[in-house]
């Protein structure tokens, strides 16, 4: 049976070649060639709803025409196949099938009178196109996107240690077409802490960090003012303010890059404590990474990579340096002044809070840390516990990172993170060994509700 076919000019006329195989199942196959655009189009209908698959399609042109040769197999695998597609379409598509667990099998790039165009064939490759709620999450994804506004969205899902689903929702750059997929990567926002809290505890692992000791203890340049512990800080209990009217230490940035956490707490690190004993704040994981870039021996930048991303194989996670071009970046929206629609927003640096809300990933890499660290891959089952357990009965759930509680009976440790272009939201079941991961270029609301509910799906 023939499995490819080409179609290329030799002098004034077009030639042939094809590949065959030995049929040794017996497939029914059917092949075509000199369709029309039309023709291909009604032909290809037809024998999808024989219950045949495309598995080869060559386009070119003969006497000036669009024409398209095909090779059609019977068989019960799942596929798809798109044509005539441009450059950022075919990138769309092949994330997009990506994501849903197909393999490309066969790709074209020919010259049309249009320009250059792209024809691909997918086909079944992952468990994912057949997990039982697929249609059902579907169906929620969409609603929610509707009510809940974003330019672009990413949402991952994995139960016990496989990654369940993976569905990119409208735009990572908007002007261009670029669709957002399961890889597309977004600013985490307070993530960010979640992320610090478990390079904290690599260390500690390591006996290169105590959290009970003082700050000041890795860095004796901090003023004695600062009377708080690594683990107070982690925990946001450190009594180091959060943000303020006109902060030098922005919530949208700096127009200045910080080549360190200590340079970088040069905006605040002089102010006074606070007296609340609990004080969600972001300046605080900044003294903090002070101590974790000392025990580590490096700065975040270099901290992250070195100890977590690279080792443990989540390359999209890393402080988000906009000197660096990342190919599957999303970029940044805000809300027009009228509330109606969006623009892009103009990103600062985030390097003075690298290890509060400076941090980016894509969803589905968010998820695999989640698997792995249920897993007890990246630290241990007792510093995992402590980690998700707040360090004092003060009435607030926060342990070092991670926001901690129940839902439906279920205990999860979770943490949410929003910004200008960002909203996050990771949340873990141990329990149930369940990650729901979603990510937006866009401030949305009720991202924790609807990452719940989603997980309750699955039990």
């Amino acid at each position: 049976m023939p499995i490819d076919i080409d179609v290329y000019p030799s002098g004034n006329e077009l030639r042939y070649s094809v590949i065959w195989v030995q049929n040794t199942k017996g497939l029914q196959w059917a092949e075509f060639r000199n369709l029309t655009k039309s023709t291909f189009g009604s032909k290809f209908s037809e024998m999808r709803g024989k219950g045949y698959r495309l598995i080869d399609t060559e386009p070119y042109l003969r006497n000036g025409r669009q024409e398209y040769a095909a090779i059609y197999v019977k068989d019960n695998r799942k596929w798809a196949a798109r044509r005539d597609m441009t450059s950022v379409q075919f990138n769309n598509a092949w994330n997009e099938y990506k994501d849903e667990g197909y393999r490309l099998i066969d790709q074209e790039i020919y010259k049309t009178s249009s320009g250059t165009r792209y024809a691909g064939v997918w086909v079944m490759n992952k468990s994912r196109l057949n997990w039982r709620l697929k249609k059902e999450v579907d169906r929620d994804v969409a609603a929610y996107k509707q009510i809940n506004t974003s330019v672009g969205m990413s949402i991952a899902i994995a139960e016990r240690g496989q990654i369940r689903y993976l569905k990119g929702v409208g735009y990572a750059d908007l002007s261009k077409g670029k669709k957002a997929h399961g890889n597309t990567v977004f600013r985490l926002a307070s993530i960010s802490k979640a992320i610090s809290g478990i390079l904290a505890f690599q260390l500690k692992q390591r006996g290169a960090l105590n959290l009970n000791a003082p700050t000041r203890t890795y860095e004796t340049r901090l003023s004695g003012h600062h009377t708080h512990t690594v683990g107070q800080l982690l925990s946001n209990r450190g009594k180091v303010r959060g943000y303020i009217r006109n902060d030098p230490a922005g919530e949208r940035g700096t127009a200045r890059s910080y080549s360190s956490a200590w340079e970088a707490s040069s905006l605040f690190r002089n102010d006074r404590l606070i007296s609340d004993s609990y004080k969600y704040s972001t300046h605080g994981y900044t003294i903090a990474a002070i101590a974790l870039e000392k025990a580590g021996r490096s700065s975040m930048p270099i901290l992250l990579p070195s100890r977590l991303s690279g080792p443990f194989k989540i390359p999209s996670l890393q402080c988000e340096d906009l000197r660096k071009n990342v190919s599957e970046r999303s970029l940044i929206y805000k809300k027009k002044p009228s509330g109606f629609g969006f623009v892009e927003a103009d990103p600062l640096s985030l390097s003075w809070k690298y290890a509060g809300g400076g941090m980016e990933a894509s969803a589905y890499d968010l998820a695999r840390l989640g698997v792995q660290l249920m897993d007890n891959e990246i630290i241990s089952a007792e510093n995992l516990k402590t980690m998700t357990t707040p360090p004092v009965n003060d009435g607030n759930n926060y342990a070092y990172g991670w926001n901690t509680g129940t839902y439906d009976k279920q205990k999860f440790f979770s943490k949410s993170g929003g910004q200008e272009g960002a909203k996050s939201y990771m949340i873990c079941f141990p329990e149930k060994d369940i990650v729901v991961v979603i990510l937006c270029n866009t401030r949305v609301n009720s991202l924790s509700a609807f990452a719940k509910e989603l997980a309750a799906k699955m039990w």
